[in-house]
């Protein structure tokens, strides 16, 4: 075999092979695409019943979405963990009055059975007749890590990030020390203690 048809043949083979990984990775990509695709698909419907059983105060059914080790990063506050927990501080959320939820997922990012979801959410707080807390709005950010767990997608890691700015702090007028009730997208209950004038329960901060 001559060089000039051995290199014919070696260059044939180079643009085969060049072709055949090039169709083989545009496969693969179309194959996470639908995945990716359906995955956010089933994020958003989770989250729609997140919105309604949080409003309808329906407690067993919000706690389905979160997993068993589910942690919950809120600000200022220690990380709460674990279904229990969770389970816990939403039963007085709900007993406080009615909270509606808007949560928008932006993008997902899918990696085996963990997938991530970044959003953003509203929330609006009306009390009831008992409720020791006060009407309140809050909006911002939010990183979800969503797990596969026998089947189910369940969210096991929520950070929500609030872009609600609380109100002047002033140094010179009469301060009082009022704890304020924070809730995050996830239903942990946070509460820090904070030194600010203001009117009768008018800050919030998710």
């Amino acid at each position: 075999m001559n060089i000039s048809l051995k290199v014919k043949i070696f260059l044939g083979l180079s643009i085969f092979t060049a072709f055949s990984c090039k169709e083989i990775y545009d496969a693969q990509e179309l194959v996470e695409a639908e995945d990716i695709k359906e995955v956010r698909q089933i994020i958003e419907s989770k989250n729609e019943q997140l919105e309604n059983w949080t409003k309808q105060g329906i407690l067993d059914s919000l706690s389905s979405i979160f997993g068993d080790n589910v942690v919950q990063l809120s600000p200022n506050q220690k990380p709460s963990k674990g279904i229990e927990r969770f389970k816990s501080d939403w039963r007085e959320n709900l007993a406080q009055g009615t909270w509606d939820f808007n949560i928008q997922t932006q993008e997902v990012k899918l990696c085996g059975e963990l997938a991530v979801e970044l959003g953003v959410f509203k929330l609006h707080f009306t009390p009831n007749k008992h409720s020791s807390m006060a009407e309140f709005k809050d909006e911002g950010n939010y990183v979800v890590l969503w797990e596969k767990i026998d089947g189910n997608w369940k969210i096991v890691w929520d950070a929500p990030v609030s872009t609600m700015q609380l109100e002047s702090m002033t140094q010179q007028d009469t301060l009082k020390d009022e704890e304020v009730v924070f809730a995050n997208k996830s239903g942990s209950r946070i509460k820090q203690q904070a030194s600010y004038t203001k009117k009768e329960n008018s800050v919030s901060l998710k």
